[in-house]
């Protein structure tokens, strides 16, 4: 569960929203109580820098959890330097000498 926690707070730190899911398999979906549980662990791990946007609910077999950033988020890591693909004309001339 800490991976998964780990993961979901790199996410909300890059500015993104997070929608965990839990699904029920066989006679699992008897017992709702426990994926709210550990939706509520997760939920609660991460309030420092995200907040619940949608609360645990079911929808057909799976209960799902939507998770927002906070507003004072780093903003996303800029683009690298921009290449330009031309050809130089040092290229070229080099190109002509050859034939």
């Amino acid at each position: 569960m800490q991976v998964k926690v780990r993961h979901i707070r790199r996410f909300l730190e890059e500015g993104n929203k997070v929608k965990i899911t839990c699904r029920f398999r066989g006679r699992e979906i008897t017992h709702p109580e426990t994926a709210r549980s550990q939706l509520t662990i997760i939920a609660e791990a991460t309030t420092d820098i995200g907040i619940v946007e949608q609360a645990g609910r079911m929808e057909g077999r799976t209960m799902t959890l939507l998770l927002a950033p906070r507003g004072t988020v780093v903003p996303k890591k800029a683009a690298g330097p921009v290449v330009s693909h031309r050809i130089s004309s040092s290229t070229s001339q080099t190109a002509e000498k050859a034939e």
